[in-house]
């Protein structure tokens, strides 16, 4: 009895958890001109106000394809920079590109949408959840192109797809297909199949995403030859 009416308080003082959601997740810009402006749309989906602030940062891969980040807040005019939105109702944020100018090839960056505790939650000793959404951001060059060359490796064993992107702006995974040649047929891989596996769903210039393959994918691709990487 005594267990029963302690859960009974636990759900009394532990406040409705707060959520929300962000689209889209992935932008693409450019330095200048119309393409340096987009926008975001937070949705309320819980029960309470929610109050949002949105932040950006710079993003650097190190040569074993770890992130880090800069604090990049001065890189965008961010309106408004922060927001209260109601439950079920939604908020538009205006989002332009102040950055360096000359992009000779894609950079990226990190806009995150942090949800905030108001006066009164600091004060409750209710469990909080907060959210935070941290979405993609690349500035590409304005006459930028993808050159994608894959070829195959075999490490400690198992194969392995190595996607090298020597073009200037960044390579979608997604957007392009595999050639394959085979003593029978051609054949193509979609670059959905090769994100299941892959650590990332993009390739920076001068970049190689390296992509293990697993089951029929490393079977059909390991006893072919990689003829081309076509955009769909």
């Amino acid at each position: 009895m005594k267990l029963s009416i302690l859960f009974l308080l636990l759900l009394v003082i532990v406040p409705s958890a707060r959520a929300f959601q962000i689209q889209p997740m992935v932008q693409q810009m450019e330095a200048l001109g119309k393409e340096s402006n987009t926008s975001y749309r937070l949705e309320n989906t819980g029960r309470s106000d929610v109050t949002v602030e949105v932040s950006a940062f710079r993003r650097f891969l190190d040569v074993k394809g770890k992130e880090h980040l800069q604090p990049a807040d001065d890189d965008f005019l961010i309106l408004p920079p922060q927001a209260v939105v109601a439950p079920g109702q939604f908020q538009v944020f205006r989002v332009k590109y102040m950055g360096q100018e000359d992009t000779s090839k894609s950079i990226s960056y990190r806009v995150d949408f942090r949800q905030l505790p108001v006066v009164s939650e600091l004060e409750d000793t209710g469990v909080k959840m907060l959210f935070n959404f941290s979405t993609l951001v690349f500035i590409n060059p304005h006459d930028g192109k993808v050159e994608p060359k894959a070829r195959l490796q075999w490490r400690n064993k198992l194969p392995h797809l190595l996607m090298t992107n020597h073009g200037t702006e960044v390579m979608v995974l997604g957007e392009w297909q595999l050639e394959l040649r085979t003593k029978k047929a051609r054949q193509q891989v979609l670059g959905e199949l090769l994100r299941k596996t892959a650590p990332a769903s993009f390739v920076m210039p001068g970049r190689t995403l390296i992509i293990p393959l697993e089951g029929e994918l490393a079977q059909s691709i390991s006893q072919a030859e990689i003829i081309n990487v076509r955009k769909l």
